[in-house]
């Protein structure tokens, strides 16, 4: 399986923003180009049997989103995101498989972003998750997947809820459970996608994830 996002604009998430969980610190120090990879998943931060399929430093912030198949949803994440005063971007991603088995398939990924400052990224964080969450496509597929939110406790300087989507992949691969985090530490914001088809990222297994990068990222 593969996660494709697309048509950035997509539906609205209203339904999973409305009750926002967010926290709020004391600013700090802006983050520099060259602490975004502090933020990006390891290998050492999963289970056992993850690859890395993609890493990215980029200055388009469309291809750090995995937009970069898409043209007309990378220049709509790419012109909002330079209007709220983009710097640079980074990104990583991973994947388990089972062979022989089109069900066991795993990735989990994590994008880094950062803005001019704090205020930049605050205004960035909910434009991230709104483009993410209306884009979500499986295998190129329309989803039809139906967001649920969840908390974001003990998660960055400003966390929304995260959300939980599941649904059929294909008449072969059902009930797949993909898992968002998208929080602001400073002025970056960032992004962790999961999947759990093979039990490694339940719902608190993704956040734990995003716990460990936040904390990295911020020393």
């Amino acid at each position: 399986m593969a996660l494709a996002f697309a048509g950035c604009r997509g539906d609205d998430d209203s339904s999973v923003t409305a009750d926002a969980d967010k926290t709020t610190t004391s600013r700090a120090a802006p983050l520099r180009p060259a602490d975004l990879e502090r933020f990006v998943v390891r290998k050492s931060d999963l289970p056992d049997g993850y690859e890395e399929e993609r890493r990215v430093s980029s200055s388009s912030p469309g291809r750090c989103l995995g937009l970069g198949d898409t043209p007309a949803a990378q220049r709509a994440i790419e012109t909002r995101f330079v209007a709220l005063g983009f710097q640079a971007c980074a990104a990583a991603s991973f994947r388990k498989r089972s062979p022989g088995t089109v069900d066991k398939d795993n990735p989990a990924a994590a994008s880094a972003v950062m803005l001019r400052d704090e205020d930049a990224a605050s205004d960035a964080l909910p434009e991230l998750r709104r483009a993410v969450i209306g884009s979500l496509k499986v295998g190129g597929a329309a989803s039809g997947f139906e967001p649920h939110s969840t908390p974001a406790p003990g998660l960055g300087d400003e966390a929304p809820r995260g959300a939980t989507f599941t649904g059929d992949y294909s008449p072969l691969v059902r009930d797949v459970t993909f898992h968002l985090y998208a929080w602001r530490r400073g002025n970056v914001v960032v992004l962790v996608t999961t999947t759990d088809a093979l039990g490694d990222f339940d719902r608190e297994g993704a956040l734990e994830l995003a716990r460990t990068l936040d904390a990295r990222g911020a020393g």
